[in-house]
């Protein structure tokens, strides 16, 4: 406390409790730094994406985000159901969690990519993983999934990581 400047008090009473007290001075800044400026102009409004998420606090972060960049979005729980929604609808990418009962997201790629309609089966798919092992990657790469996102992801790296593969986005 005292290389920054500050000082701590302490009130104590013996069998109730304590209460720490603090303070530390800090300048204000000179420049006003919007809040998330990056995440602010991001806008996803011409991308329809499939999201492939069992887990549901995950499908909560990632839909708020895609909601924030206003994408079109459906949510499917298991990779049976990405595939059959994927062969019903048009999706421009597919967010896909590689751990998925009744059919987890290696399976789900592997099955996109035998479509035989070619933007069906060309379409990008991101993997959403908690693992980054190289095993993992390869293995991403082996079901023909176009890149991954580590989780919990960071709100930026998702967002370049859509944008990167929907040219379609700047058309």
């Amino acid at each position: 406390m005292q290389l920054m400047g500050g000082t701590i008090e302490v009130d104590s009473i013996e069998g109730e409790g304590s209460c720490f007290h603090f303070q530390v001075p800090f300048a204000i800044a000179k420049k006003k730094v919007e809040e998330n400026q990056i995440t602010h102009s991001r806008d996803l409004k011409k991308a329809k994406i499939l999201l492939a998420e069992d887990n549901e606090m995950n499908v909560l972060v990632a839909t708020a985000y895609l909601e924030k960049w206003n994408a079109q979005y459906d949510v499917a729980e298991t990779g049976k159901q990405a595939c059959e929604l994927l062969s019903q609808n048009h999706y421009d990418l597919v967010l896909m969690d590689l751990h998925m009962p009744v059919m987890d997201g290696y399976e789900a790629s592997q099955a996109i990519r035998a479509f035989e309609e070619n933007d069906k089966k060309s379409i990008p798919i991101i993997a959403l993983t908690a693992s980054a092992l190289m095993e993992i990657r390869e293995r991403i790469q082996e079901a023909g999934m176009s890149a991954f996102v580590s989780k919990p992801f960071e709100p930026d790296e998702l967002y370049q990581t859509i944008e990167k593969h929907l040219p379609s986005l700047h058309n």
